[in-house]
C-alpha cells in the first residue's frame, strides 16, 4: 500500500461552480430562477444540460479564458457531500466554510470568524476599527463542495453565497450530511433555489436563498438516530454473565458506610457527565436563545449537539466555536432586514 504524504490535505478536483446569478451588462449583478452552471470542460456541462436542459456555450468574459457556461431550466440540483477525508493533524475535513471575507485585486485581504482575523492571527479587524456589523468591508461567505451524482466526473461543484439567509439556514443540514459523510454514509439531498419575500421600512424587497433539502429522508432515517426505521438501528447487546458468587464476602470499610452522605455540589452535567464550566453552560444558553428568536432552535441544537461530540476531548475548541455562533446569531438579527446580496 502506498501511503499519501502527511503534510499535503487530499481533497477532491473542482468540476465546476454552481451560480445563483450573473452580471448584467454594466457589470452589475443579477438573481437568476435556475441555476447557472461553470466550468472549464464543454463536455460536463454537456451532460449537465441533458439532464438539468438549457444550452452550454463559451463563458464570455470570463476570468479565465477557456470556460464555458449553462443557464439551466432547473430550480433544484441533486446532489451529495463528498468523502471526508482526515487532515495532516488527524482531524476530520469538512466540505463547507464559513468566514467574512474582504478581497481586492491582489487577492483575499481579511478572513474572519467574527471573532479572530485568521490571516494575521488579530482579533476581528471590523471591529476594531469601529465598523458596525452592516457596514463592514467583509462580506459574509458561504462556500459548499457538492458531488452532482447525475452528472459525469469525479469531483466536486463549489456552491459561494454572501447571504445572510443561506449562512443561517445552510450549517444545521450540513452538520448531519457531514456527519454521515464522515462515517462512510451518502444521503441523498437536492440543492433549491428559494424566493423569498421579505417587507421593511414600506418596502417589498424580493430575494432568494439556496436551501438543501432531504426529500426522501425522515428524521429517524438518519445514521446515528435510534428509530424503528432507522438505516443503522443500534445492535443488540447480549446480557453480561453473572459473576460467580465470591468465596469469602470482603471486609467492610468504615469510609463507606455513611452511604446517606450528600454529594459535593459541582458542574457536572447529569446527561453527559463531562465538565461544563460557567462559561460554556451560559454560551450555550445564550445561543440557543438566539436561535429561538432566529426561528431556528432545532436546527442549532443539532449543530452544537454535533461540535460538542466532534471536540469531546477538546472543550476549550467547543467553547471558542460557541463564541463565533453567538457573535454570528447576533449579527443575523441585527442584519435580518437587510437585502440579501447574490454572487
Amino acid at each position: 500500500m502506498v501511503s499519501p504524504i502527511l503534510t499535503i490535505q487530499r481533497r477532491m478536483m473542482e468540476l465546476g461552480r454552481i451560480r445563483l446569478g450573473d452580471k448584467g451588462p454594466k457589470g452589475e449583478p443579477r438573481k437568476l430562477t435556475q441555476f447557472r452552471l461553470t466550468s472549464a470542460s464543454l463536455a460536463l456541462l454537456e451532460a449537465a444540460a441533458a439532464e438539468y436542459g438549457g444550452i452550454a456555450q463559451p463563458w464570455v468574459n470570463a476570468p479565465d479564458e477557456g470556460y464555458f457556461e449553462l443557464y439551466t431550466e432547473a430550480d433544484q440540483l441533486d446532489i451529495l457531500l463528498p468523502p471526508v477525508f482526515s487532515a495532516a493533524d488527524g482531524e476530520p475535513t469538512t466540505s463547507w466554510s464559513q468566514w467574512f471575507e474582504q478581497w481586492s485585486g491582489g487577492g483575499c485581504q481579511r478572513r474572519c470568524d467574527g471573532v479572530t482575523e485568521l490571516l494575521s492571527g488579530k482579533p476581528c479587524l471590523c471591529a476594531a476599527e469601529g465598523h458596525d456589523n452592516g457596514e463592514r468591508p467583509c462580506k459574509i461567505t458561504t462556500r459548499v463542495n457538492m458531488i452532482l451524482p447525475k452528472i459525469p466526473g469525479v469531483g466536486v461543484w463549489r456552491l459561494e453565497s454572501h447571504g445572510m439567509y443561506a449562512a443561517v439556514l445552510l450549517p444545521g443540514t450540513l452538520d448531519l450530511l457531514q456527519m454521515a459523510a464522515s462515517e462512510g454514509q451518502f444521503i441523498p439531498a437536492v440543492l433549491r433555489i428559494e424566493q423569498r419575500t421579505k417587507k421593511a421600512d414600506g418596502q417589498t424587497r424580493k430575494f432568494i436563498v439556496p436551501v438543501i433539502d432531504l426529500p426522501d429522508v425522515k428524521l429517524v432515517e438518519l445514521p446515528g438516530v435510534v428509530g424503528p426505521q432507522a438505516i443503522n438501528p443500534p445492535t443488540a447487546t447480549p446480557p453480561k454473565p453473572e459473576l460467580p458468587p465470591a468465596a469469602v464476602e470482603p471486609p467492610k470499610d468504615e469510609k463507606f458506610e455513611n452511604d446517606q452522605a450528600p454529594w459535593p455540589e459541582s458542574d457536572i452535567d447529569a446527561d453527559t457527565t463531562d465538565f461544563q464550566p460557567p462559561e460554556h453552560i451560559a454560551l450555550t444558553e445564550k445561543l440557543k436563545g438566539l436561535a429561538d428568536e432566529l426561528g431556528l432552535a432545532e436546527a442549532t441544537a443539532a449543530a452544537i449537539k454535533t461540535n460538542r461530540s466532534k471536540n469531546t476531548s477538546d472543550l476549550p475548541k467547543h467553547i471558542t466555536w460557541l463564541k463565533s455562533q453567538v457573535t454570528r446569531a447576533e449579527t443575523s438579527l441585527r442584519e435580518r432586514g437587510e437585502q440579501e446580496t447574490l454572487v
